[in-house]
C-alpha cells in the first residue's frame, strides 16, 4: 500500500512531467512559426542568387521585350499619323 508522502511524491512528480509535456508540446508548436520569418528569407536569397546567375539571358528577355513593344507601338503611330493624313488628303 501507498503512504502519504509516497503518494505525494508520486503526484508531484506526475504533475512535474505534465507540465514538461505540456510545455514541449506548446514548444514544437511555437517552432515553425518561429522559422517562418528564417525560411522565407531563405527562398528570397535563393531566388536572388538563381536571378543573379541568369542576367544575362534576363537582359537579353528584357531587351527583346523592349524593342518588341517599341516595334508596336511605333507601329500604331505611324498607323495613326498616315490615317490622319489620308483622311484630310480626302477631305479636301
Amino acid at each position: 500500500m501507498i503512504g502519504g508522502r509516497d503518494r505525494r511524491v508520486g503526484l508531484v512528480i506526475g504533475a512535474g512531467l505534465a507540465v514538461l509535456l505540456a510545455a514541449a508540446g506548446t514548444g514544437a508548436a511555437d517552432t515553425p512559426v518561429a522559422l517562418e520569418p528564417a525560411n522565407a528569407l531563405t527562398e528570397q536569397a535563393i531566388t536572388a542568387e538563381r536571378l543573379a546567375e541568369h542576367s544575362l539571358e534576363l537582359a537579353a528577355g528584357a531587351l527583346a521585350v523592349g524593342v518588341g513593344l517599341g516595334t508596336v507601338l511605333a507601329g500604331g503611330v505611324t498607323y495613326w499619323y498616315k490615317n490622319r493624313e489620308f483622311q484630310r488628303r480626302l477631305n479636301r
